[in-house]
């Protein structure tokens, strides 16, 4: 029973954030056949819950599935009674969502909007949770549980739980966004544009920010910094000969889809950010002359030049180029004219965003330079 869960080849635990190895420690119990505990991930909305639950299930491929309870009764979520013409009988079908039906392969099936669920909606889960039974059918060896939903504090018409589910299977995880574990787990594993990551990494408070007096449309939040790139990505892909610094900067379009992700004014601390960025040196400008490309002043202009090297090192990758080597040299070479603490930012960054960059014997020179140590990357 313990062999049930086994990571891919390269994969570990490590590729999760604290929540997800939560959850995973969790579903462990019901898939081993123990006193089964049911995680609940309860935080503001818009922070990735339900995106951090299914890559569980991406990484082990099992199949998943995810129950709306506010838009179920507890009627649907039981099954049905349907009359058998032959018997003149009710015959009971259950929800094979929720049972499994015939399929054995593991199963990672999520209760979403739990906290926005109809009391009797709750009754019935809880009967899923504690006796895995529902309307008397069994539940599969094979389905996992886990609920997910938003806190009364949190302005989305939520209620607390019962003590009694609290109190019973579920195991309540309490996630508010970390700036760190949302760039490493999902902003680089999904290409968020770099001058995001690099904005996030510097202004960190900036990923998530609630304020029920705020009179703006939109707040920044996870998903609401995903939404802005993929917005920007459509633009930049309909007119590729425009650089990112002229579309921030000029098109109408960007700053409707930067207002309406992430709100007007945190949208328009980023312009600035991005403009900053735009009058520090360039990759070419570095890797052309690196002692004499400018220097950053301050911790703005450094995530500055983090961005503006990591993003050409992203899109000479996506375009299936090389970095050639004088390039790396000279990145290096620039690099070690900073302080010690930009020099360990900046290699970070761009180990995450370039395998032939980390790869390479001048930038593990320049870490066993800077670390004592070989490359760690």
């Amino acid at each position: 029973m313990n062999n049930k869960i086994v990571f891919p080849e390269g994969k570990s635990i490590n590729d999760f954030n604290t929540t997800q190895q939560t959850v995973l420690a969790c579903l462990k119990t019901q898939l081993y056949g123990m006193a089964p505990i049911v995680p609940f991930v309860k935080g503001p909305p818009a922070t990735g819950k339900t995106d951090m639950i299914k890559q569980i299930a991406m990484m082990f491929d099992w199949d998943y599935d995810e129950i709306i309870l506010s838009r179920y009764s507890a009627v649907e979520l039981q099954g049905l009674f349907v009359p058998n013409h032959g018997t003149k009988m009710l015959e009971h079908y259950p929800l094979k969502r929720i049972t499994g039906g015939d399929s054995k392969k593991p199963k990672l099936l999520l209760f979403d909007e739990i906290t926005n669920a109809e009391p009797d909606v709750h009754a019935a889960v809880q009967s899923a949770f504690q006796s895995r039974v529902i309307e008397g059918c069994k539940i599969g060896d094979n389905i996992m549980f886990v609920a997910a939903g938003n806190g009364s504090e949190d302005g989305c018409n939520s209620i607390d739980l019962s003590r009694a589910m609290l109190e019973g299977r579920l195991l309540t995880i309490n996630h508010y966004p970390d700036s760190k574990e949302w760039i490493n787990n999902f902003a680089i594993p999904n290409e968020i544009n770099p001058y995001i990551v690099s904005y996030i990494e510097w202004q960190k408070e900036s990923l998530y920010k609630f304020d029920a007096s705020s009179m703006d449309d939109a707040q920044p939040t996870c998903r609401g910094w995903d939404k802005l790139n993929a917005g920007h990505k459509i633009l930049m892909m309909e007119e590729p000969s425009t650089s990112y610094m002229r579309l921030i900067k000029n098109n109408k379009v960007a700053d409707n889809m930067g207002s309406g992700s992430v709100g007007t004014a945190e949208y328009e601390k980023y312009k600035a950010f991005v403009s900053l960025a735009d009058k520090l040196p360039s990759f070419a400008s570095i890797t052309s002359a690196p002692d004499g490309a400018k220097l950053p002043d301050g911790m703005g202009e450094q995530f500055g030049v983090i961005a503006n090297i990591t993003s050409e090192l992203r899109y000479l990758y996506r375009e299936g180029k090389t970095v050639e080597d004088y390039e790396v040299v000279n990145i290096c070479k620039y690099l070690k004219r900073m302080p010690s603490e930009f020099i360990g930012m900046a290699v970070h960054a761009i180990a995450k965003v370039s395998d032939q960059v980390r790869d390479s014997a001048s930038f593990t020179e320049l870490i066993t330079e800077y670390t004592g140590t070989p490359n760690k990357y």
